[in-house]
């Protein structure tokens, strides 16, 4: 074939990819807005929970400690492959299951994560692959049921408290590298694609991050961790020796055969013992997961501010 010819074909084509691109992350875009942030090629949404005033020991949680519906989105050839992650009140779980079940999405846990909080919560994770229209259809779904209207014209100013100056300091000191949102410190865990195997690449774990806030006594600190399930003992000894008391551990199979675990915790106590605790979680995570780059050097986006869930 001639240059000519390869240039005809090649321009033929392009509106073809144009057309592709579009119908993959238009509807997101329409129904949800921008995403929260992107990471490693994954869209992740992130919704607030600023409306249930949750309890834990006596002391009010932050939504910033990962009190919040999420949801991931990742190319999967003409598809679309969904991951979500919803924080609900007991009286909001069946009909969220209910949705669920008729849509063919597939819950695979749900499971506390918190102890002996007030109201009483649950979190369950779900999948679900389908085109960008169908998805974004259920989504819109489901934050309804919680209370959200979409779209979001522009995004909304949440979390806007700040933290106490001297506790921001202080944490800021002890534990570097984190976002604050609202009163809550959070620290993001990246994961190294050779901790996962050729099956696992395509299907990449749930976000991983840590959490710190303020208490009357000292600080409040939590961690939702995703892992492979081989690496899940590594950590019950740091824990356990860090005043972290381990609150939920489930073994999840993903659609492609590839198994994971995920591990919630909660520990209180002074703001050093704390910090210590989420700094000596951070070193196994990152002893696990050699990092060459970190996600702004590979250009990722920075987080944006986040739509709320009203009450």
């Amino acid at each position: 074939m001639s240059n000519f010819g390869r240039w005809a074909v090649l321009s033929l084509l392009m509106p073809v990819w144009a057309f592709g691109a579009a119908e993959t992350q238009g509807p997101l875009q329409k129904t949800l807005g921008p995403p929260t942030e992107m990471r490693n090629g994954v869209r992740i949404y992130l919704f607030p929970r600023t409306d249930l005033n949750l309890l834990v020991a006596g002391t009010p949680l932050e939504p910033g400690m990962g009190l919040e519906t999420r949801f991931e989105f990742q190319p999967a050839g003409k598809s679309l492959r969904l991951k979500g992650q919803l924080l609900l009140m007991d009286v909001e779980i069946p009909k969220i299951l209910d949705l669920l079940s008729r849509r063919h999405w597939k819950v695979e846990g749900l499971t506390h994560g918190l102890l002996g909080e007030s109201p009483a919560v649950k979190f369950l994770q779900f999948r679900a692959l389908g085109t960008s229209y169908e998805l974004a259809d259920g989504v819109q779904a489901l934050l309804s049921a919680l209370g959200q209207t979409l779209p979001v014209a522009t995004p909304a100013l949440v979390l806007p408290e700040t933290p106490d100056e001297n506790f921001q300091k202080q944490a800021d000191s002890l534990l570097a590298g984190g976002q604050w949102k609202g009163r809550a410190l959070c620290l993001a865990l990246e994961s190294s694609s050779n901790t996962l195997n050729a099956a696992q690449e395509n299907e990449p774990p749930f976000s991983s991050a840590l959490y710190l806030q303020k208490t009357t006594e000292g600080a409040l600190a939590r961690g939702d961790l995703d892992l492979p399930p081989e690496q899940a003992e590594n950590y019950f000894h740091t824990l356990s020796d860090n005043h972290l008391l381990l609150t939920s551990w489930i073994r999840e199979t993903g659609p492609d055969g590839s198994d994971g675990t995920r591990l919630r915790f909660l520990g209180k106590g002074t703001l050093e013992e704390m910090a210590r605790g989420l700094n000596a979680v951070r070193d196994q995570w990152n002893s696990l997961h050699p990092q060459t780059e970190t996600s702004q050097a590979q250009g990722e986006e920075a987080p944006r501010l986040v739509p709320v869930l009203k009450p």
